[in-house]
């Protein structure tokens, strides 16, 4: 789902998770040209705690596109991550979760 991104927080995943642990990829897509020189965030939490939090000065490359984020989520987890960006015109953004469940 291709969603617009604004200067606040914009919630792109929010999920629970099982009895399983799950080991995941996350992955920021959007068009490079259109995000232009916008500062973007990604913003992950579990269980309300920040795990990571990630900026990205697209004036200055495009690396959020080459750095994919590696995850091991515990069991029983409330998940969410966001994205945001710092100024200009809402951009369009989309969110790719990947990975493996495994049984504990």
């Amino acid at each position: 789902q291709l969603m617009s991104v604004t200067g606040s927080e914009t919630t792109m995943l929010d999920f629970a998770t099982g009895k399983e642990y799950l080991k995941v990829v996350i992955e920021p897509h959007g068009t490079f040209s259109q995000i232009g020189q916008s500062q973007l965030s990604m913003h992950v939490t579990i269980n309300g705690n920040t795990i990571l939090h990630t900026y990205w000065d697209a004036s200055l490359d495009s690396s959020m596109y080459d750095t994919p984020t590696i995850l091991l989520i515990p069991p029983l987890s409330a998940v969410t991550v966001t994205l945001a960006q710092a100024s200009g015109a809402d951009k369009n953004m989309q969110l790719t979760l990947t990975g493996r469940v495994y049984n504990g």
